[in-house]
């Protein structure tokens, strides 16, 4: 289904929107409006990976002024999230990991080498004398 753009909006002086938890990638507001309106927020719009979501639904961003972005708001009281969570993370999320424990077998796999060629270099020195003739 497409969303519909609100087209009018009533002045609501008792209108609130609250910021109740902030962190990199979240953001929490808590909203309470007698008609529809139209909240600007004073974040950076940034389409490719932000995602806002009104009572758990999401909803657009509409970039406002050239720069920020704002949210159509149905009248009521509201719990809005937006979440930073970019497609290339969510589909490559598990290279970081990958690459890790490829890096920690290839350092164990090193060292055991490592580890062995000194072994037979000083089992090859056990049968020579400091002239380099055998015993």
């Amino acid at each position: 289904s497409e969303y519909k753009l609100p087209t009018a909006f009533a002045k609501d002086s008792s209108a609130r929107v609250s910021l109740t938890e902030y962190s990199l990638n979240h953001l929490y507001f808590e909203t309470a409006n007698n008609a529809d309106g139209y909240a600007v927020f004073s974040d950076v719009y940034y389409p490719a990976g932000w995602k806002a979501y009104i009572d758990n639904v999401e909803t657009p961003i509409i970039k406002t002024n050239y720069l920020l972005r704002g949210l159509f708001i149905p009248k009521g009281n509201h719990k809005i999230k937006f979440e930073f969570k970019p497609e290339v993370w969510t589909k490559y999320k598990w290279t970081m990991p990958a690459a890790g424990y490829l890096i920690i077998i290839l350092i164990i796999g090193l060292s055991f080498l490592a580890i062995r060629n000194e072994l037979k270099k000083d089992e090859e020195n056990l049968g020579t004398t400091e002239e380099g003739d055998l015993l």
